[in-house]
């Protein structure tokens, strides 16, 4: 919970809709994966272990080349570029949230006593 206290929400608009319709994009709110991911290194944690945090990559998709007459030509294509992605599990998030909170409040009860 420490290391998730460390996390911050943040508002945000995601570049590709930045860049395509500028200041008209939509501000979203919510966490950044890779922040998330150094909170945790921060602290001596695997990110991953937790399930909030996730992250795929993947390689070219390559297709065979077809002829005007839809003949394979022996030649790939590149169809979609690899790349790569960390992802953020909300409903994982959430529940650390709620149970950062729950502690909060419990250590402020203690010390009001």
């Amino acid at each position: 919970l420490d290391a998730w206290a460390d996390v911050e929400f943040v508002t945000f608009r995601w570049k590709h809709s930045a860049q395509e319709k500028g200041a008209a994009a939509r501000v979203h709110f919510g966490l950044i994966a890779q922040r998330v991911h150094a909170a945790f290194v921060a602290r001596g944690l695997d990110p991953f272990r937790f399930g909030v945090l996730c992250y795929d990559e993947w390689p070219d998709l390559m297709t065979d080349e077809l002829s005007a007459s839809g003949a394979r030509t022996g030649r790939k294509v590149l169809q979609a570029a690899g790349a790569d992605r960390y992802g953020i599990r909300y409903d994982q998030a959430l529940g650390r949230e709620a149970a950062l909170m729950r502690r909060e409040i419990n250590r402020l009860k203690a010390g009001a006593k």
